[in-house]
């Protein structure tokens, strides 16, 4: 466990993510994501059942920077696709228990 939450606190330092689960994303900031996919010249002339499809996976993209969780672990080797919710998971299972992350803390020198 402890090595785990070292690992945790690596990833928090390393990846800046700014919430723990794409749940906690406020919906302007969903929204204003998806405009500016929408209004890209790559996405302009989709159709609309084809666009959407290309926006989920955007977002999924977009949480996969800004969610803790969503993240990749930033000690995969190559071609390693573990994110933390899977290595909580795996952790948590080893453990006999279930691991969950409610909150965290970053400091950034430099950062207003």
């Amino acid at each position: 466990f402890g090595e785990c939450v070292h690992d945790l606190s690596r990833q928090i330092a390393a990846s800046a993510p700014r919430y723990i689960t794409s749940a906690e994303v406020p919906a302007e900031d969903i929204e204003k994501e998806k405009d500016v996919y929408r209004n890209s010249e790559e996405l302009k002339n989709k159709p609309a059942n084809i666009l959407e499809g290309i926006l989920k996976g955007k977002l999924n993209k977009f949480f996969g920077e800004i969610c803790l969780v969503d993240q990749l672990f930033v000690k995969n080797g190559p071609g390693e696709k573990t994110t933390i919710a899977q290595l909580l998971a795996k952790v948590g299972k080893e453990l006999g228990d279930t691991i969950t992350v409610k909150r965290f803390v970053r400091f950034q020198l430099g950062a207003k």
